[in-house]
């Protein structure tokens, strides 16, 4: 696929893409954007920044606006599901984006926000609603949204929606819509429960599978530092005084950790502040403003709040708690090194961690390098010692591009080589089977999609 011309896209969304500079499809948009414009169901697998949020919106308003239709109160057309309220705002912020010369109108609802302002949204009519699933269900229960128009239902990262307890809210969801809609499925991840999840919600979808070896950006240095508990924070605060300019995310395994490291890190002199799920919506957002202006130079993070993070230009990930999933790790690290920038992802490793790592290597494929080069260094036990290799950087395969490539991908401005690696499995018609929904048959008044 050469360009975005050759999608057969709605001549406003090209205006758009053309506003933004991109021109040339990513990898993942040129594999799922021809059978979503079909109509089909679809599960991909994809990493945050490939282009994917771009990947489901672009054929998504493409349909609506082909198939212009009323815009009942509470009633969207299309559905987004996101895990995060950071998540939720940046898919939103892409819509913006896409949306610039069209009069879709969509709004993104989530928790911790007002519900009255949310509530007069609803009830004005919108084409697409994205949403957080708690919120959701909440304003469901309250009568202010009802699904019985709803053409297009779209889970995206939905390996973190399983993890953040969220199957039965989105189960509950999938079972209100009409029996028609088309359903698409997006996840960094395919486990077992997302694969039963996928089973269960899509009728004969495309499969699309956008893989790297490692997942993660071969312009990443990834160390790890050995250091006995008690000399953690000391070796820390090190690293961020005497390690340069730029700014940084350090991942912690709990909220408390998270909240006790900021104020410790603050008493020495450090701009910096914490984001986990315990703030309420006001604080993470001014926080997360703040850290993308400069004002703060250290964002202190957990695990749920990694995939909500999408600021350019993150210099070093530091893991001071390795992560208890290695998949995690993919996430974290992926915060730094976007679009060929060099980046430096740094873990600090105890005894007790080290079966930790080992996941993490296995993972990856790869030992990682030892930097001892510290005056806190502790040597792991004898039959765990990782070998010193020269190098420090994994080689694996890049689909990530910029602006120069001309990809779309509004929440990551990266763009790729076009190459469909994965694919998309071969066109088939749908199966009799009957998806979880409305038994009321299709909706008389609601326009029919593409076969």
């Amino acid at each position: 696929m050469t360009n975005f011309a050759a999608l057969n896209l709605s001549a406003l969304l090209l205006r758009a893409l053309d506003a933004q500079d991109f021109s040339t499809p990513t990898e993942i948009q040129a594999s799922a954007i021809p059978p979503l414009m079909q109509g089909r169901d679809l599960v991909g697998l994809a990493e945050t920044g490939s282009g994917k949020t771009a990947a489901f919106l672009l054929p998504l308003m493409n349909r609506l606006l082909e198939e212009p239709a009323a815009t009942p109160p509470g009633a969207p057309r299309a559905l987004i599901l996101a895990p995060t309220r950071e998540l939720a705002i940046q898919i939103g912020a892409a819509i913006d984006t896409l949306a610039k010369y069209t009069q879709l109108k969509s709004t993104v609802i989530y928790g911790g926000a007002p519900f009255g302002k949310q509530f007069s949204k609803l009830k004005r009519g919108l084409d697409i609603l994205v949403a957080t699933p708690g919120r959701l269900m909440d304003h469901e229960r309250r009568g202010s949204v009802v699904f019985n128009q709803t053409e297009i239902f779209i889970l995206d990262e939905a390996d973190r929606m399983l993890d953040m307890g969220f199957i039965h809210d989105v189960k509950a969801i999938a079972g209100q819509l009409p029996d028609d809609h088309q359903t698409v499925l997006f996840s960094a991840t395919m486990n077992k429960a997302v694969s039963k999840l996928a089973a269960e919600l899509l009728q004969n979808p495309a499969k699309i599978n956008i893989e790297r070896k490692t997942a993660v950006s071969t312009s990443v240095d990834h160390q790890v530092m050995h250091v006995s508990a008690d000399n953690k924070k000391a070796l820390l605060k090190n690293l961020l005084t005497d390690g340069g300019d730029g700014q940084v995310i350090v991942f912690t395994k709990t909220k408390y950790g998270a909240d006790k490291l900021s104020r410790v890190l603050s008493k020495n002199g450090l701009k910096t502040d914490a984001i986990h799920g315990d703030r309420n919506q006001r604080q993470r957002q001014r926080t997360l403003t703040q850290f993308r202006e400069g004002v703060v130079d250290i964002l202190i993070a957990t695990d749920v709040a990694a995939r909500g993070i999408d600021v350019p230009g993150i210099e070093r990930v530091i893991n001071f708690d390795l992560p208890m999933e290695p998949e995690a790790y993919i996430h974290r690290v992926g915060r730094t090194g976007r679009n060929g920038a060099a980046g430096r992802a740094v873990s600090l490793c105890t005894p007790a961690d080290i079966g930790l790592l080992r996941g993490v290597e296995r993972l990856l494929k790869e030992s990682i390098n030892v930097d001892a080069d510290h005056e806190f260094h502790a040597e792991p036990p004898a039959k765990s010692r990782t070998k010193k290799k020269s190098g420090g950087k994994f080689k694996s395969r890049r689909f990530l591009g910029s602006k120069r490539d001309g990809g779309a991908s509004p929440e990551s401005r990266k763009g790729a080589s076009g190459k469909n690696s994965g694919g998309v499995k071969a066109e088939g018609k749908r199966s009799g089977k009957k998806r979880p929904g409305n038994r009321s048959g299709r909706r008389s008044n609601a326009p029919r999609r593409a076969a």
